[in-house]
């Protein structure tokens, strides 16, 4: 059953108010292991595609497998400490540790926050067009962003443009369905960066798969 649905991930129906415009760039991630590199069951596993529909334009399209988690206790929408429930995040990095970090769950949650330096958050709260919808065991998400609206500082105009873009890596966190105890979530990554014994952490930034690769 995944793998129909992650066949279809470039054809997931028509995104509505997010539009279509002509791709320039496409990146296809996939959370597979571990925040240890351990290998992730197949129906475990992240499929996503970021589209670049123009210097500035981000369109993501997400295939997941759905643990039925609790959800956050408020409407869908921009949330606040999403990062503590079942979620998949993005993280994009450009020049001078400036980066976006983009976290979007199951029932319609997301979160985008602008970073300039490790940790410290310039923006929050990012305007986005995201939708989610549970199919059985799976789910989908569908996100678009102006990056254009994400410039943290005016002399930083033009630098969050996709020829830009330095480095990149995706995660999830989740309690898978035999494990509920909070201590239990599971971290896991498209390229692992983890060292020997360290806990999770997503914000190592200078230790991303460079883009491009």
């Amino acid at each position: 059953m995944i793998e129909k649905a992650i066949k279809s991930i470039g054809n997931m129906g028509n995104m509505g108010s997010m539009g279509h415009t002509k791709k320039i760039e496409s990146i296809h991630l996939k959370i597979d292991q571990t925040w240890h590199a351990s290998p992730l069951a197949e129906n475990e596993q992240i499929t996503m595609m970021l589209d670049f529909q123009d210097e500035q334009q981000l369109s993501i399209q997400l295939i997941a497998p759905y643990f039925r988690n609790e959800p956050p206790p408020c409407p869908s929408g921009s949330t606040w400490g999403l990062w503590q429930y079942e979620v998949v995040e993005v993280f994009l990095v450009w020049e001078n540790h400036q980066y976006l970090e983009i976290e979007m769950g199951p029932h319609g949650h997301h979160l985008v926050l602008g970073l300039d330096g490790i940790r410290q958050i310039k923006q929050a709260f990012i305007p986005v067009n995201y939708e989610a919808e549970i199919l059985g065991n799976l789910w989908q998400g569908r996100l678009s962003l102006d990056l254009g609206k994400s410039i943290l500082k005016e002399s930083y105009v033009g630098v969050f443009k996709w020829q830009n873009l330095k480095a990149i890596n995706a995660f999830a966190i989740h309690q898978p369905l035999k494990m509920r105890a909070p201590k239990e979530k599971r971290y896991c990554v498209a390229f692992a960066v983890a060292e020997q014994n360290e806990q999770a952490n997503f914000h190592c930034i200078d230790r991303f798969v460079r883009y491009p690769r």
